[in-house]
């Protein structure tokens, strides 16, 4: 049996997508820091140009470390390679699980199979402690102790804009320490990148400056 309804639509506001128009007074009214389309595009490249040399030393930083750490000396043991391979894992699924996707959905995009995920990232593993027990040995060499400014610093690069959230939940959940270790050895990175010799070579193997705009 069907069922007859009526219903009484009330139309409160008509809209029209309109294009604007980008110029001057677009960016003025559109951004408040810029007085002008020109200034817009200056903020915009210089930002970018922030971002881009963030990464260059990001890049330059690790390689310093995994310089660093095929001077390390002796084997790490299977105990903390496989304490370290379980929280890393934890920690992908759990970004996974964040983002709606599962372990299987990543080994299955990446190709390989299980095999291939599991030895990959056991090299990881070694690699990260291996990097970690060589900046803490040179951190220890050079005397080196953490500032509260090397705790903000840690914070801010590990969640850049959300660091007093950040400090407040290792705060809470009583894992400070694992931020001092952090710092140090973001100290002891930075002074391996400041004294050490290292030269930037282009695809044609001429020296350049990274950094340059």
């Amino acid at each position: 049996r069907s069922t007859r309804v009526s219903v009484t639509v009330e139309v409160l506001e008509r809209q029209k997508r309109i294009v604007p128009e980008v110029n001057d007074l677009w960016a003025k009214q559109t951004f408040a820091d810029c007085s002008s389309l020109l200034d817009l595009r200056e903020k915009v490249r210089a930002a970018g140009l922030v971002e881009r040399q963030n990464e260059v030393r990001k890049q330059i930083s690790f390689a310093a470390a995994a310089e660093l750490a095929k001077r390390l000396t002796g084997q790490i043991p299977d105990q903390i390679v496989e304490y370290t391979r379980g929280s890393l894992l934890k920690q992908i699924e759990a970004n996974l699980l964040a983002q709606g996707r599962t372990l299987d959905d990543l080994i299955e995009h990446e190709g390989g199979g299980q095999e291939q995920f599991d030895r990959q990232l056991i090299e990881q593993v070694r690699e990260m402690l291996a990097q970690g027990f060589s900046l803490d040995a040179l951190a220890r060499h050079l005397g080196m102790s953490v500032s509260p400014e090397d705790i903000d610093e840690a914070f801010r690069q590990i969640a850049p804009g959300q660091e007093k959230r950040m400090r407040q939940d290792f705060e809470a959940t009583g894992r400070m320490y694992l931020i001092y270790d952090d710092a140090l050895r973001n100290k002891a990175n930075q002074w391996l990148v400041e004294t050490a010799t290292i030269a930037y070579l282009d695809a044609e193997g001429r020296i350049v400056d990274p950094l340059a705009n």
